[in-house]
């Protein structure tokens, strides 16, 4: 007997994905009943408030549109009880602290709207894991169409012992600029001028031959390469050692400058991003297993996680 569809929405906020923008997904979820639930999605980091996006889910037959629910209320408690902040609506069921996350500790959120009942989740934000050192080297790429403009990036992580810890890797590239000629009006004559490309940080698609990041790879993989834009890891192979980790790019173009971003994730966190990504990865393929996307909501659907992030900036 087949068990019906739920729809929902998860609401990715800006927080939530590192990045300038927010976006709406429509994902199935595989559900034990078609009662609508509250959902929640809201992720905290170090010295960022809280924030998090209201809605609700829809039964498999309903057709009606979602909308953001403005009705509800919301705390934040810390890992004592205590409460810390109430959350104020800000429009479209986005809801906002005054208050900002500090690392180490741990938060609970709770949160009701008209008929629903109170929601609930706990999660902490982990210490941060900074870059220890970074290198470069140029690299001929998989691609025959790009010659010899790859770059190979390493980076190195100190994993601290006696904890289990998740990572998630990316790069980005920068608005850079190139060199160019333009007439001096004044002279009428013609001088190198700098042009600066207008566009704001941009994620790369990578390859890797790494083993740790191939040991846990959900994404395309062909003949021991892994390619992806996100990677995902944990220390399960190199607890409490100094790991230095390959990445590579099949086209660089020299003119912009790169971010290696490591982001030390809590479980919950790292779960939802990884199965939203496996999602993305899968989605429009008939043939692909059906991806449950990870909720740590009690009572409801969606994620409240926390996570850290550090960065090393490569100059070009």
């Amino acid at each position: 007997m087949n068990t019906p569809t739920l729809f929902f929405r998860i609401l990715i906020a800006s927080a939530l994905l590192l990045s300038t923008g927010a976006c709406t997904k429509f994902i199935d979820f595989e559900g034990e009943d078609s009662t609508p639930r509250l959902v929640v999605n809201g992720a905290f980091q170090p010295d960022s408030v809280f924030e998090i996006e209201l809605s609700n889910s829809l039964g498999f037959i309903d057709i009606s549109q979602i909308q953001p629910r403005t009705d509800g209320s919301v705390a934040v408690y810390d890992g004592n009880g205590s409460f810390v902040d109430s959350l104020t609506h800000i429009g479209d069921g986005r809801y906002r602290s005054n208050v900002t996350a500090a690392v180490g500790n741990t938060y609970t959120v709770r949160a009701s709207s008209g008929a629903f009942g109170e929601v609930s989740a706990t999660d902490y934000i982990p210490d941060i894991m900074p870059i220890d050192s970074w290198d470069t080297a140029s690299a001929a790429s998989s691609d025959p169409f790009f010659d010899n403009s790859g770059l190979d990036i390493f980076f190195t992580l100190s994993d601290p012992a006696g904890s289990e810890n998740f990572y998630m890797v990316e790069v980005f590239e920068s608005a850079g600029y190139y060199i160019d000629y333009v007439m001096d009006p004044s002279t009428g004559e013609f001088v190198q001028d700098t042009i600066y490309l207008d566009f704001g940080p941009q994620k790369l698609y990578l390859s890797t031959t790494d083993q740790v990041l191939l040991s846990e790879a959900d994404g395309f993989a062909d003949g021991g390469e892994l390619y992806g834009e996100t990677f995902f890891f944990s220390d399960r192979l190199f607890n409490g050692n100094i790991r230095r980790f390959q990445l590579r790019l099949d086209y660089y173009s020299g003119i912009a400058n790169l971010e290696i971003r490591l982001t030390s994730a809590s479980q919950s966190y790292w779960r939802y991003r990884r199965t939203i990504d496996r999602y993305d990865y899968s989605s429009g393929d008939p043939f692909s297993e059906p991806v449950q996307v990870f909720t740590n909501i009690e009572g409801g659907l969606g994620i409240w996680a926390g996570f850290s992030a550090s960065s090393a900036v490569i100059e070009f």
